[in-house]
């Protein structure tokens, strides 16, 4: 990739001239080749500007909502990106789930369920829920998180289990657009 320095009269030009496109990113302009509109369009990419369209409407009623405005602001000047943009991408990008810690669970009631969920703005909330084999619930509960710098969550268990069970802990987590993420481990007590 080259690099150019502008002069004054073209310091701060957006749009295109031919079939180049000028825009600004983080401060710097960007040169990129205009893209060809007269190819087909590919159904990935007719799903892909469906979700777009999606997460853009979402970001509009999103920035209306002041709480989740300044936090989209106060992440958008940290990462020097429009709020609006911080708000789009919180949309599309869906949280995950790193495997589940069950060392300290062993069926007891007051045993703890550590994980790890992360996206890319912030997990609101998780659930765990307990079952057997067959899906029927033993117990289910809100985790709390215990680090949120490193999306650490805890769960404390409410009710024991009997010992030779096998059992499913499955977690949940969401975003503030209402994306879920599922992870489901088994164990045997």
């Amino acid at each position: 990739m080259s690099r150019v320095e502008m002069h004054p009269p073209f310091k701060h030009y957006r749009g295109t001239i031919g079939d180049l496109v000028y825009r600004k990113v983080k401060g710097k302009t960007i040169v990129a080749v205009k893209p060809d509109a007269d190819r087909p369009v590919s159904q990935a990419e007719v799903a892909h500007r469906k979700n777009f369209s999606e997460a853009a409407a979402w970001a509009t009623d999103a920035m209306e909502n002041q709480e989740m405005r300044q936090t989209y602001e106060e992440l958008g000047y940290e990462r020097d990106i429009p709020a609006r943009a911080v708000a789009v991408s919180d949309f599309l990008v869906r949280p995950s789930i790193e495997p589940l810690d069950l060392s300290s669970y062993v069926g007891q009631t007051g045993n703890h369920i550590y994980f790890a969920a992360t996206d890319n703005v912030g997990v609101t909330g998780a659930r765990v829920t307990i079952s057997d084999m067959e899906g029927n619930p033993f117990e289910s509960g809100i985790a709390n998180e215990i680090d949120q710098k490193a999306g650490l969550w805890m769960y404390r268990t409410l009710s024991a289990v009997p010992a030779g069970t096998d059992v499913q802990i499955l977690v949940q987590v969401n975003d503030r657009p209402g994306n879920i993420a599922e992870l489901t481990e088994e164990k045997s007590l």
